[in-house]
């Protein structure tokens, strides 16, 4: 099988030396090899721009679809981010409500406090003057 190809290509390749030349097909730079023969290129023949446009393509591609992998990818991120974001927001907003109550109590005890030092006052300065006012009445009986 393998002969089969070797000998269409060749005959191929004897059709294509003795085919005369069309427009595409004349040599646009030519120069001589080692051996003295010289050797034409054409555009047609160069490898190197057939594979550029290919390669251009795929890596046109490649930058396409890594675009929209990278779109997808944020677009799954944002609810998750938004997710995030707002669970942090709700623990934030707990914990500055928990800070608050603690607060009241804090001042409500602080209060309740001043309220018990305040009546203790009070009464210290009562039994203070009732003990001034029976001195005084046990200095006047003297």
């Amino acid at each position: 099988m393998s002969k089969t190809v070797q000998v269409k290509s060749q005959v191929k390749e004897r059709q294509i030396e003795s085919s005369p030349m069309s427009k595409r097909d004349k040599p646009k730079s030519s120069s001589i090899s080692k051996s003295g023969k010289s050797k034409s290129k054409s555009k047609r023949d160069s490898p190197s721009q057939g594979k550029s446009k290919s390669t251009q393509k795929l890596k046109q591609q490649e930058y396409h679809l890594e675009q929209e992998n990278r779109q997808e990818q944020e677009s799954q991120q944002e609810p998750e981010e938004q997710r995030e974001q707002q669970d942090h927001q709700r623990q934030e907003n707990q914990q500055k409500q928990e800070d608050q109550e603690q607060q009241k109590d804090q001042d409500r005890k602080r209060k309740m406090r001043g309220e018990k030092i305040q009546m203790k006052k009070d009464q210290y300065l009562e039994d203070l003057q009732e003990i001034q006012e029976k001195i005084s009445e046990n200095q006047n009986r003297n």
